[in-house]
């Protein structure tokens, strides 16, 4: 792939970032539920309101990164792509599919700390967008944007689009 035109679909799924995310950011708990007065009741002067529990897909998404984390990307995604459909997009190569994908990252495996910038989701529910970057050693970093979507096969979520690219 063309890196012009590899830099076209990530600059697309980030715009995609920042519109679901300012779309959906009342959904996400932005505001305090409970009046002031109550909060000064209860010994707050603040509310950090958040949801109780993260939904299944955020649960896979921070799954998926510890694993990563902790043993490697190539770990990562053959824990949790979706196996029909998967594609990673590097800086080298791309698209590639889940068993080129493997071969790949048996030679370019990402073991670092994953950061994520922004989280959202498609109006419908049905996808989850997640950016970032993955701290590795030496001060070397990646950015990463990734395409979740639920399978219902396996009444789970599973990582379906990749792409990475090295930081300057």
């Amino acid at each position: 792939m063309q890196s012009g035109k590899k830099s076209r679909v990530l600059g697309v799924v980030l715009l995609v970032f920042n519109l679901t995310t300012a779309a959906h950011a009342a959904d996400a708990g932005s505001s305090c539920p409970f009046s002031a007065d109550l909060m000064k009741q209860l010994g707050q002067s603040d509310c950090d309101w958040r949801p109780l529990t993260e939904s299944a897909g955020d649960r896979a998404i921070s799954q998926f990164e510890q694993v990563a984390r902790d043993n490697g990307l190539a770990a990562g995604i053959r824990t949790f792509a979706r196996t029909g459909d998967f594609q990673l997009y590097g800086a080298e190569a791309g698209p590639m599919a889940l068993g080129a994908s493997n071969r790949y990252l048996e030679r370019h495996d990402l073991v670092g700390t994953w950061i994520d910038t922004a989280r959202g989701r498609s109006a419908d529910s049905s996808l989850l967008f997640v950016a970032g970057e993955v701290l590795l050693p030496k001060g070397r970093r990646v950015q990463y944007a990734e395409i979740w979507q639920y399978d219902p096969k396996i009444a789970n979520w599973g990582v379906r689009v990749l792409m990475i690219s090295p930081v300057a």
